[in-house]
């Protein structure tokens, strides 16, 4: 669980082994949980419920950046994808790592990211590990139109057709739970 630096948002991100583990907590135990959680936060609205696959990662888990530095924000952006091609997410994403490896001068403070590919076939979502949430905020104030710098391959990015939804926010890390041993496969 994650806290928006909004101070109005929270941002739930859990793993599964596999789709039937994940239907398996849909039919057995999501309305305990639930219930748990609105009382926790009273007034909480749902904006909804997507299922994504990982798809491709940078950074420790990716043989990338260094793995011992603290997160202490977690930056998570949205897009969705408009048009009949169902590969465009992927293709965009593709972009994304070209760019951000081909960057003369990358933002500092970045950790790690994991881009998901909707089970929809129209939307992507990057789970992003920064150092903190000031690091993320002079990435995008750096000289390019995104983190990065201005190059050909970050204006592909930022120019790719179709993209009708690119939402950020920022989060604080908050509660991380994971099945104890011995449990039936469930959210890490």
């Amino acid at each position: 669980m994650h806290i928006g630096t909004d101070g109005d948002t929270l941002f739930h991100y859990a793993q599964w082994t596999d789709e039937a583990a994940h239907q398996e907590f849909l039919r057995t135990d999501r309305d305990d949980r639930n219930a748990e959680i609105d009382a926790a936060v009273p007034g909480i609205e749902r904006a909804g419920l997507h299922t994504y696959v990982p798809y491709r990662a940078i950074g420790p888990t990716a043989g990338g950046r260094a793995a011992d530095r603290a997160v202490g924000c977690v930056v998570v952006v949205e897009a969705k994808f408009g048009g009949t091609d169902p590969g465009r997410p992927r293709t965009w994403v593709d972009l994304v790592l070209a760019a951000l490896e081909s960057d003369p001068n990358p933002a500092p403070g970045g950790i790690s990211g994991t881009f998901h590919l909707g089970s929809d076939g129209a939307r992507m979502l990057n789970y992003a590990e920064w150092e903190s949430e000031q690091a993320h905020i002079e990435a995008l104030a750096a000289p390019g139109r995104g983190i990065g710098s201005q190059t050909p391959e970050w204006d592909k990015v930022l120019d790719f057709p179709a993209v009708t939804g690119n939402p950020v926010r920022r989060y604080l890390p908050a509660l991380s739970l994971a099945p104890e041993p011995g449990r039936r496969p469930g959210p890490a």
